[in-house]
Protein backbone atom coordinates (compact mmCIF):
# COMPACT_ATOMS: atom_id res chain seq x y z
CA UNK A 1 0.00 0.00 0.00
CA UNK A 2 2.52 2.32 -0.59
CA UNK A 3 1.76 5.88 -1.08
CA UNK A 4 -1.00 6.03 1.17
CA UNK A 5 -0.73 8.14 4.55
CA UNK A 6 0.14 6.31 7.50
CA UNK A 7 2.84 3.88 5.71
CA UNK A 8 5.28 4.91 7.59
CA UNK A 9 7.53 6.54 5.78
CA UNK A 10 9.20 10.24 5.66
CA UNK A 11 6.60 11.29 3.75
CA UNK A 12 4.26 10.26 5.80
CA UNK A 13 5.21 11.84 8.85
CA UNK A 14 5.78 15.06 7.54
CA UNK A 15 2.25 14.23 6.30
CA UNK A 16 1.21 14.10 9.84
CA UNK A 17 2.97 16.96 11.20
CA UNK A 18 1.37 19.00 8.66
CA UNK A 19 -2.22 17.78 9.43
CA UNK A 20 -4.62 19.92 10.82
CA UNK A 21 -8.07 20.01 9.81
CA UNK A 22 -10.81 18.78 10.78
CA UNK A 23 -13.66 16.82 8.20
CA UNK A 24 -17.03 17.07 9.56
CA UNK A 25 -19.78 14.16 7.95
CA UNK A 26 -22.82 14.46 8.92
CA UNK A 27 -26.38 14.55 6.61
CA UNK A 28 -28.11 16.47 8.92
CA UNK A 29 -27.97 20.35 8.21
CA UNK A 30 -28.26 21.48 11.29
CA UNK A 31 -25.96 19.38 13.48
CA UNK A 32 -22.89 19.53 10.75
CA UNK A 33 -23.39 23.74 10.50
CA UNK A 34 -23.50 23.58 14.35
CA UNK A 35 -19.95 21.34 14.51
CA UNK A 36 -18.54 23.85 11.63
CA UNK A 37 -19.08 26.52 13.95
CA UNK A 38 -17.98 25.05 17.01
CA UNK A 39 -15.22 23.78 15.79
CA UNK A 40 -13.85 26.52 13.52
CA UNK A 41 -14.65 28.96 16.82
CA UNK A 42 -11.71 26.65 18.59
CA UNK A 43 -9.05 27.49 15.86
CA UNK A 44 -9.52 24.67 13.85
CA UNK A 45 -9.74 24.65 9.90
CA UNK A 46 -12.87 22.74 9.13
CA UNK A 47 -14.55 20.63 5.98
CA UNK A 48 -17.88 19.48 5.93
CA UNK A 49 -19.72 17.10 3.93
CA UNK A 50 -22.94 15.19 4.43
CA UNK A 51 -22.21 11.33 3.08
CA UNK A 52 -19.86 9.17 3.96
CA UNK A 53 -18.86 8.96 0.33
CA UNK A 54 -18.27 12.58 0.12
CA UNK A 55 -16.28 12.07 2.76
CA UNK A 56 -14.07 9.31 1.00
CA UNK A 57 -13.94 11.49 -1.61
CA UNK A 58 -12.35 14.49 0.56
CA UNK A 59 -9.88 12.27 1.96
CA UNK A 60 -8.61 11.19 -1.12
CA UNK A 61 -8.00 15.06 -2.26
CA UNK A 62 -6.56 16.23 0.70
CA UNK A 63 -3.67 15.14 3.38
CA UNK A 64 -4.03 17.45 6.31
CA UNK A 65 -6.83 16.11 7.27
CA UNK A 66 -6.24 15.09 11.15
CA UNK A 67 -9.65 14.25 12.57
CA UNK A 68 -12.95 12.77 11.15
CA UNK A 69 -15.83 13.48 12.83
CA UNK A 70 -18.83 11.55 11.71
CA UNK A 71 -22.37 10.43 12.15
CA UNK A 72 -23.04 6.36 11.81
CA UNK A 73 -26.38 6.54 10.31
CA UNK A 74 -26.11 8.46 7.01
CA UNK A 75 -27.61 7.45 3.34
CA UNK A 76 -25.90 7.02 0.56
CA UNK A 77 -23.37 4.36 -1.16
CA UNK A 78 -21.39 4.63 2.03
CA UNK A 79 -22.63 4.41 5.80
CA UNK A 80 -20.68 5.88 8.80
CA UNK A 81 -19.10 2.70 9.80
CA UNK A 82 -18.08 2.23 6.05
CA UNK A 83 -16.00 5.22 6.30
CA UNK A 84 -14.72 4.14 10.01
CA UNK A 85 -13.58 0.97 8.59
CA UNK A 86 -11.58 2.48 5.60
CA UNK A 87 -9.73 5.01 7.89
CA UNK A 88 -8.63 2.20 10.66
CA UNK A 89 -7.65 0.21 7.47
CA UNK A 90 -5.84 3.12 5.66
CA UNK A 91 -5.55 5.90 7.23
CA UNK A 92 -5.15 5.26 10.89
CA UNK A 93 -3.33 8.14 12.24
CA UNK A 94 -6.72 9.63 11.76
CA UNK A 95 -8.22 10.60 14.91
CA UNK A 96 -12.06 9.33 14.70
CA UNK A 97 -15.17 11.13 16.96
CA UNK A 98 -18.00 9.52 16.20
CA UNK A 99 -21.48 11.20 16.90
CA UNK A 100 -24.87 8.89 16.81
CA UNK A 101 -28.17 8.55 18.55
CA UNK A 102 -27.82 5.09 19.04
CA UNK A 103 -27.43 4.08 22.85
CA UNK A 104 -25.02 1.43 22.53
CA UNK A 105 -22.91 1.28 18.84
CA UNK A 106 -20.89 -1.80 18.18
CA UNK A 107 -17.54 -0.25 17.61
CA UNK A 108 -15.20 -2.61 18.21
CA UNK A 109 -13.69 -2.44 14.82
CA UNK A 110 -12.90 0.94 15.96
CA UNK A 111 -11.35 0.99 19.58
CA UNK A 112 -9.41 4.21 19.74
CA UNK A 113 -12.70 6.31 17.93
CA UNK A 114 -14.39 9.22 20.47
CA UNK A 115 -17.96 8.52 20.86
CA UNK A 116 -20.32 11.30 21.19
CA UNK A 117 -24.20 11.01 21.86
CA UNK A 118 -26.75 13.15 20.27
CA UNK A 119 -27.88 15.52 21.35
CA UNK A 120 -24.59 16.55 22.62
CA UNK A 121 -23.08 19.93 24.23
CA UNK A 122 -20.48 21.76 22.60
CA UNK A 123 -18.32 20.93 25.59
CA UNK A 124 -18.97 17.03 24.95
CA UNK A 125 -17.89 17.94 21.49
CA UNK A 126 -14.72 19.78 21.78
CA UNK A 127 -13.76 17.36 24.22
CA UNK A 128 -13.78 14.52 21.90
CA UNK A 129 -11.96 16.36 18.94
CA UNK A 130 -9.38 17.19 21.86
CA UNK A 131 -8.92 13.53 22.61
CA UNK A 132 -9.19 12.50 19.21
CA UNK A 133 -6.40 14.56 18.43
CA UNK A 134 -4.29 14.15 20.97
CA UNK A 135 -4.25 10.51 20.42
CA UNK A 136 -1.37 10.78 17.46
CA UNK A 137 0.23 13.50 19.16
CA UNK A 138 -2.02 16.37 18.04
CA UNK A 139 -2.86 18.39 21.48
CA UNK A 140 -4.28 21.95 19.68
Amino acid sequence: MSGLMGDGGPESSRRRDAASAVLIVEDNDLVREMCTIVLRESGREIRAVNSATDARDALDAADDIAIVVTDLTMPGEWTGPDLIRHLVATRPHIGIVVTTGMLDPDLSYAPTAELVHKPFSVEQLLGAVQRAGSADGDET
